[in-house]
């Protein structure tokens, strides 16, 4: 255990510092409130790639959060405008004057005007300077976690790409995957005790576009002890 404390310690020191990050959960809870997701995500591959799709998701239910399993609507704003029809009727009468007179009705004229439809489609995208702050909510590893404020996070990422990189303040450069509803990173590697030390970053987009919701968790496995330690909190810029 003296090897673990020492392991997080030296990770937790590369930090200079998400109301929705929340605590691991077991396999079967992970299972059962994943199902949703991963028939969304996942529900078009075969084999291999639906293989490898299920167990990332559960695999990130069980290492960050829970609630990394939950839906959410993609960023899409479509303005549509329906097809109008606009009738002109015309019924007019032409009397001629002979020894019988004989009333004529004109035809009635219907024009139809078709409006184009538009769709808008807002672009996602997560690249730029952000801060990290929050508060420790889990500490198996009895370290002592404090509270995190403005930690520097450098996030490369382009419009719409499904992958991104994430620059935590001196740690390792984190690498993952990013869509509408967000994006998630890490990075693990083993250090100069032969503890294997992973790194977690989890965030979603707010109403707001400089806040989104952030988690950011630490993992140490230093032979048979692993241990977590969990701060949630924001990504503001």
């Amino acid at each position: 255990m003296p090897r673990l404390l020492i392991a997080f310690a030296l990770v937790a020191a590369s930090l200079p510092a998400a109301n929705a990050f929340k605590v691991h959960a077991s396999r079967r809870q992970c299972q059962a409130t994943c199902a949703a997701k991963i028939e969304h995500d996942c529900g078009a591959l075969r084999r291999r790639r639906l293989h490898a799709c299920r167990k990332k998701i559960l695999g990130r239910c069980r290492r960050v959060s829970i609630e990394s399993c939950f839906l959410t609507p993609p960023t899409e704003t479509t303005s549509t405008s329906t097809s109008t029809t606009v009738t002109t009727a015309t019924s007019s009468t032409v009397t001629t004057t002979s020894s019988s007179p004989v009333p004529t009705t004109l035809a009635s004229t219907t024009t139809t005007v078709v409006l184009p439809t538009t769709t808008t489609t807002t672009l996602f995208s997560y690249g730029g300077d952000w801060f990290f702050s929050g508060t420790p909510t889990l500490d198996s590893c009895n370290t002592g976690a404090t509270a995190l404020v403005g930690v520097d996070v450098t996030v490369a990422h382009g419009p719409d790409a499904a992958t991104l990189t994430v620059q935590l303040g001196i740690a390792p450069t984190l690498a993952g995957t990013a869509s509408a509803a967000g994006f998630d990173a890490d990075e693990s590697h083993v250090d100069s005790d032969g503890c294997l030390v992973t790194t977690a970053l989890v965030a979603e987009p707010t109403s707001d576009p400089s806040r989104m919701d952030a988690g950011l968790g630490l993992d140490a496995t230093c032979g048979t002890d692993t241990c977590r330690i969990v701060w949630i909190g924001a990504l503001t810029r």
